[in-house]
C-alpha cells in the first residue's frame, strides 16, 4: 500500500535535513574557527556574520526537521560551500555538502514551491517553526490590515470580571476596555470599538450601564477619564441590539493624534448563575479586537464561588463568515483556528492585576473594584496575550457551568 502523501513528504524533508546536518558537521570539524564562534567562521570563509551565525545555530540541533527550519536558503549555503575547500576542507566533504544543498533545493522546489512554503509545512511538525511562522506572518498582516483599515492601536486590552449578584441567581459582568495609543492612520477611515453579548435563548435584553450605574448614552458615561489621554477624541455611542458601537467621530489622523482610551461597562444580573446540566452549556467570554493591534491582552477575573473555581479553556475562532462564535454551537467547531495560544494564571486576588502593556493597569482595576465595593481576595485571574492578533479572530475563554445544588 502506498504511503500517505503527508508521510512521504515528511520523510523527504527529514532526509534532506539529515544530509545537511551530516555534511556540514563533518566539514565544520575540519575548521577550528567553527568552534570559536560565528565571527571567526565568517572571517575564515569570507561570508557575513549573520549567515555564519544561522548556519552554526542550525547545526546545534539534532532534529533534522529543526535543522531545515533554521537553515539559510540554498543560495547562501552555496556561497558557504564554495569557500569550504579554499578554507582547507577536503574535496570529498565539500562534494557531500554540495550534494546535500542540492537535495535541499530539490525538496523546496518540488514540495513547497519556495522557502516560505517550506516553513508553512514545517509549522505543522516543529513547534519552534510554528511560532516563528505565525509571528512573522501575523506581523505582516497587522501592517497590511492597519493601512487598509486606516487605524491601529499599540495595545487592545479587554478585561472581564464575573461577580455573583446579590440576588443569588445571576452574575454581574463588568467589562473594561483599554486602547493604548489608538490612531487613525489616514483621513476618513472609520474607527469603531464594539462591546456585545451573545444572548442565550432565555436571556434578557442587554442593558449595560456606566460604573456609577448611569445609562451609557455617550462616551463620557463609560469613560474612565483619569486613565485616558489628557485630550481624547470625540466618540459617539450607537446601541445596536446586543451590541454597543463606539465610533471615533473626529477626523484627526496621524501619530500626533494618538490617544489612550479606557472605558468601563457594568451589566447587572446579565448571566444566570446556575445552568441545568442537561443543557450541557459552557459559560464564556471573548475578545475580538476591532482595530488592528500590535498586542492583544485579554484578562478574565472570576469570583471563586462561580463555576466551581475551575480554570478556563481557550479557543480561537475565525469570524469572517459566521460572525462572533457561540462556543456552545457545534457548527462553529470548523471555524476554530490552530494558533499558538496559552492561558496564563494570574493567581488569586484583583490586587495581582498588573500589566507591562497597559499604563497603570493595577490602578484601573483598583478603581473599578473600589467603586463596586468588592473584596479583592476571592477572584481568580487568567490572561491570554497575542502579539499582532489575527484581525477578524475571536479569542474565547470557556468555563464549565454548574447546576443548582
Amino acid at each position: 500500500m502506498p504511503q500517505p502523501v503527508k508521510d512521504t513528504l515528511e520523510i523527504r524533508i527529514t532526509q534532506a535535513g539529515q544530509r545537511l546536518l551530516d555534511g556540514f558537521q563533518r566539514a565544520m570539524d575540519e575548521l577550528p574557527e567553527a568552534s570559536a564562534g560565528p565571527q571567526r567562521l565568517a572571517t575564515r570563509l569570507g561570508v557575513d556574520k549573520v549567515l555564519a551565525s544561522r548556519l552554526l545555530k542550525a547545526l546545534r540541533t539534532p532534529d533534522p526537521l529543526a535543522v531545515i527550519h533554521r537553515m539559510p536558503g540554498p543560495d547562501p549555503l552555496r556561497r558557504v560551500a564554495s569557500s569550504l575547500e579554499q578554507a582547507g576542507v577536503s574535496p570529498t566533504l565539500v562534494a557531500d555538502v554540495i550534494a546535500a544543498i542540492e537535495g535541499y533545493d530539490e525538496v523546496i522546489k518540488r514540495d513547497a514551491g519556495d522557502l516560505s512554503g517550506l516553513q508553512a509545512i514545517l509549522s505543522a511538525w516543529v513547534p519552534e517553526a510554528k511560532r516563528d511562522f505565525e509571528g512573522r506572518r501575523l506581523q505582516a498582516m497587522y501592517r497590511a490590515v492597519s493601512q487598509l483599515k486606516g487605524a491601529s492601536v499599540d495595545v487592545y486590552a479587554d478585561t472581564v470580571i464575573f461577580t455573583p449578584n446579590d440576588d443569588g441567581e445571576t452574575i454581574d459582568v463588568v467589562w473594561i476596555k483599554a486602547l493604548v495609543n489608538l490612531v487613525r492612520l489616514r483621513p476618513g477611515a472609520v474607527v469603531k470599538l464594539t462591546s456585545h453579548r451573545a444572548v442565550e435563548e432565555d436571556g434578557a435584553s442587554r442593558a449595560p450601564t456606566a460604573l456609577d450605574g448611569s445609562p451609557i448614552t455617550d462616551l463620557s458615561a463609560s469613560l474612565l477619564s483619569e486613565f485616558c489621554s489628557p485630550v481624547t477624541p470625540r466618540i459617539s455611542v450607537r446601541p445596536a441590539g446586543e451590541q454597543i458601537h463606539y465610533i471615533l467621530e473626529d477626523d484627526v489622523f496621524g501619530a500626533h493624534a494618538s490617544a489612550t482610551i479606557v472605558t468601563c461597562e457594568t451589566n447587572s444580573g446579565e448571566l444566570p448563575r446556575y445552568v441545568d446540566p442537561a443543557k450541557n452549556r459552557t459559560a464564556w467570554a471573548s475578545s475580538e479586537p476591532s482595530v488592528p493591534a500590535k498586542l492583544m491582552q485579554f484578562d478574565c477575573f472570576v469570583h471563586e464561588d462561580l463555576w466551581g473555581g475551575a480554570a478556563p479553556g481557550v479557543r480561537v475562532y475565525d469570524t469572517a463568515i459566521g460572525g462572533i462564535a457561540d462556543v456552545n454551537d457545534p457548527g462553529r467547531e470548523i471555524d476554530r483556528l490552530d494558533v499558538s495560544t496559552v492561558c496564563e494564571s494570574l493567581g488569586r486576588g484583583l490586587g495581582r492585576a498588573r500589566s507591562d502593556a497597559v499604563p497603570d493597569y493595577h490602578g484601573i482595576i483598583e478603581h473599578v473594584r473600589a467603586a463596586r465595593g468588592w473584596d479583592p481576595s476571592p477572584y481568580l485571574g487568567y490572561r491570554v496575550v497575542h502579539e499582532h492578533p489575527l484581525y477578524g479572530s475571536q479569542t474565547a475563554l470557556t468555563f464549565r457551568t454548574v447546576g443548582r445544588g
